[in-house]
């Protein structure tokens, strides 16, 4: 199939010398560079765009699309044995397209519901990838919409992420997807799901490239030697919108690519690209492959393969920052502004950033939570800045946003219900970053933050005693932060950007939800939002049973997000012992019990090691904030480094803390885990 008067498309046999020329040329200018700058760490700080000249004249930008199906790029005879994942992989999924293996060249055409027109093979049968050999155009192409598949990868560690991958799309009303399996057993899920699949089994069994993740950029390139463009994402992303209408405004964009950037200051709502000049003046703000449009163009394939090698001889180096230089070679990137396109690489390749407030890393939408400020329905959530924590802090994330996709034994496990509203100190309603006592001061800032979160604890710490005496399960609050959570001293903010609060935080800001797991146990607890949830049962979201302190003349209010309560009030005394929780409360048959307050609740449990174990599981589950600056670690007469500080839910009384260190009243800054105080 040919491409545009004068270029050369991807079926073309004749292109092929050409690129390969290009990607070796390529390949040894990118050589010069890195040997002229001397180490290759300088090249993957996070500020790489700041040596970018974005100040250049426009180059005006021809596209190069390819329109029809490509000729083949590799065939297998028939009969002929292959690396296809072989019978077994092939009796395990049905949507392999007939991938050789000792199947011959049967072709299986997925069904797809409300799909595009089934699409066969002409008389030259079916091509298959020369880097993914399970991958065809027969397979891929009826999928296609604008000649796109979306599609990502994952292993068997990952499946619970997988699944919700499927039912996320799913819910989108998205059809045109294809997922890949490192193995079998993921295989099998996706085929009990009926999800369009494919085998990297095989290929991936001994390889260097599977253990540092580079499989995804074999992928990319299988998808497009075959002429069909891919948005490709990590599997830790979700879906809310179906992304075609966007990825259809650009078709002159070669790649659209998301990023980490943290905001976007003359974007309001709008479906446009970003500004790429932001990348000069944020910090820590790469691009980000963890959603990338690749569409079946010349220069992709260069780009591509220079990615892969490069990748895979440097093993040191992630793949996300070798791609980072790669789209700079040459050091210059021609942007039109009218269209925020930038023309970057050689061959040229036109990139787009995709907008922050659709395509969200995890910053702007759950810590600044853009989309609500802007009013935008979002088109896909990537998982990212999720600090010391891993997949189970991910995933409770994703729960309390109610976008994860649990089994039906999540949301009805036979338990009932606390719920409490939280309360803030009283100093916090009238809080003023700028206002005297110099509170814009992130050292003074800290102090404040810290007194939050603990106030907060204070009160979760009551709820898990009530929940474990009654053995109900108890509903977490919504945290309140005053500032951020990262990997740097930077005291609570990403310079040139200090997102102070008070803003709702995850709750993992807060909480190490492995720890969680590990001391209080899963059913013990819940997401602030279960009880906003529709797949949540409605005999769970019925009117609570709702209980007061003795004196407290106040009317009862309830749960903010349940029908109003219809029963009057239970009384507890303040202070009280589990045995008098257990007596006034254990036989109450309502399914959520709830706490206007629960400030001063509950005093201590009757039995001494029931209150001694308490204490010492409850106090490993909170996490760190990260960090002090050696000025401030030096202020509060702490060594420097570590610079990280643990939340302590017992601040309020003399004890032994998790690392065995004495904590008085008042509570101490203590950094790290020993006591390194001069």
């Amino acid at each position: 199939a040919a491409g545009r008067p004068g270029q050369r498309g991807l079926g073309s046999t004749s292109a092929m010398p050409q690129v390969q020329q290009e990607v070796r040329r390529g390949r040894k200018g990118l050589l010069a560079i890195l040997a002229g700058l001397g180490t290759l760490s300088l090249l993957t700080g996070a500020s790489w765009f700041s040596t970018m000249e974005v100040s250049a004249p426009h180059i005006n930008i021809q596209t190069r699309r390819i329109y029809d199906a490509p000729a083949p790029v590799a065939r297998v005879a028939d009969g002929a044995a292959g690396g296809g994942g072989g019978e077994e992989a092939g009796a395990l999924n049905d949507n392999t397209g007939g991938a050789p293996g000792g199947r011959g060249a049967e072709v299986v055409v997925p069904a797809v519901v409300g799909g595009p027109a089934p699409w066969t093979p002409g008389a030259r049968g079916c091509v298959y990838s020369t880097m993914v050999p399970t991958l065809s155009d027969c397979l891929l192409r009826p999928l296609a919409k604008s000649n796109v598949v979306i599609n990502s990868v994952a292993d068997k560690k990952y499946a619970l992420y997988a699944r919700n991958y499927v039912l996320a799309l799913r819910a989108a009303g998205v059809t045109n997807y294809m997922m890949g399996a490192l193995d079998l057993e993921l295989l099998k899920m996706f085929k009990t799901m009926n999800a369009p699949s494919f085998s990297l089994a095989n290929i991936t069994v001994n390889s260097v490239w599977h253990a540092t993740n580079r499989h995804k950029i074999r992928v990319v390139l299988a998808f497009i030697e075959l002429g069909v463009g891919v948005l490709f994402t990590d599997i830790d992303v979700m879906f809310m919108a179906d992304p075609m209408p966007f990825i259809d405004k650009w078709p002159a964009a070669d790649q659209l690519i998301s990023s980490d950037m943290q905001f976007s200051p003359r974007r309001s709502g709008s479906m446009e690209l970003e500004d790429v000049s932001q990348f000069k003046i944020q910090h820590a703000s790469p691009l980000n492959v963890g959603i990338m449009l690749v569409r079946p163009v010349v220069a992709n394939i260069a780009f591509i393969q220079d990615w892969l090698v490069r990748s895979e001889r440097e093993m040191h180096i992630s793949m996300q920052a070798i791609y980072d230089i790669l789209l700079r070679t040459n050091h210059t990137c021609t942007i039109d502004k009218e269209t925020e396109l930038a023309t970057c690489y050689k061959p040229p390749l036109t990139v787009g950033l995709l907008p922050i407030d659709r395509f969200l890393n995890g910053y702007t939408y759950f810590i600044q939570h853009l989309p609500e400020k802007r009013n935008v329905t979002p088109i896909a959530i990537h998982g990212t800045f999720q600090v010391h924590q891993a997949t189970v802090a991910k995933i409770h994330r994703f729960r309390e946003a109610r976008l994860f996709f649990d089994d039906a034994a999540y949301y009805s496990h036979g338990r009932k219900f606390i719920s409490y509203t939280p309360k803030l100190p009283a100093w916090l309603a009238k809080w003023d970053p700028l206002s005297e006592p110099g509170r814009g001061n992130p050292r003074k800032q800290m102090v404040f933050h810290f007194e939050a979160i603990h106030y907060q604890l204070g009160q979760m710490r009551w709820g898990f005693a009530l929940a474990m005496a009654l053995n109900r399960t108890l509903i977490l609050p919504r945290f309140t932060c005053l500032l951020d959570n990262s990997w740097y001293p930077m005291m609570g903010g990403w310079p040139g950007f200090r997102f102070t609060g008070p803003f709702h935080c995850p709750a993992d800001h807060v909480l190490n939800f492995e720890k969680m797991q590990q001391y209080i146990g899963q059913p013990l607890y819940r997401e602030h939002s279960f009880l906003e949830n529709a797949r949540t049962p409605a005999a769970s979201r019925g009117p609570p049973r709702v209980v007061l302190l003795e004196g407290n003349a106040e009317l009862p209010v309830g749960h903010p997000t349940l029908p109003k309560p219809t029963q009057p009030p239970v009384r507890l005394p303040v202070n009280a012992s589990s045995a008098q929780v257990q007596a006034i409360l254990g036989g109450l048959p309502d399914a959520v019990l709830h706490f206007d307050s629960i400030v001063g609740v509950f005093g201590a449990f009757s039995n001494q090691k029931e209150q001694s174990a308490f204490e010492e599981s409850l106090k490993r589950v909170t996490t760190l904030w990260c960090c002090v600056d050696s000025l401030t670690a030096r202020e509060l007469r702490q060594k420097f480094p570590p610079g990280h500080i643990y939340y302590d839910p017992f601040w309020d009384r003399p004890h032994i803390d998790r690392f065995g260190r004495t904590q008085n009243v008042p509570w101490k800054f203590l950094v790290g885990e020993k006591d390194l105080s001069f």
